[in-house]
């Protein structure tokens, strides 16, 4: 990955979501706007003795919004975690509509196809 363009920001990006179920008020000032990512397993330890012992790396990229500075920020998960960030992105589609929750669904179903012919 070239870092080249990543700016150090710390503490430069944020955002908020204040408020209870569909009243949120959201500060995306310093929110990233995401544009890239990439996952990849992470090898267990020496002393691992289960797939449990096994983790995710997710790194996710983008500007910052209204700046020209970049973030990249890696997070490592489980697959709790995996499951929980996949389960909330699918439950928010279906509250939003069937329209959009097809829409989803069908490009889920094509960037497999793309991943599987090696696009």
């Amino acid at each position: 990955m070239d870092t080249s363009d990543v700016n150090d920001v710390r503490g430069k990006f944020m955002g908020a979501m204040v408020g209870p179920g569909e009243d949120v008020v959201l500060d995306t000032s310093k929110a990233v706007l995401l544009d890239g990512m990439e996952v990849c397993l992470v090898g267990p330890p020496r002393d691992a003795t289960s797939e449990q012992d096994l983790m995710l790396a997710m790194r996710l990229d983008g500007r910052v919004n209204r700046t020209d500075d970049r973030a990249s920020i890696m997070f490592l998960l489980n697959e709790d975690g995996a499951a929980a960030i996949i389960s909330e992105l699918l439950d928010l589609a279906t509250r939003i509509g069937p329209v959009f929750a097809t829409n989803l669904m069908s490009r889920l179903e094509a960037l497999q196809a793309e991943k599987s012919s090696g696009e």
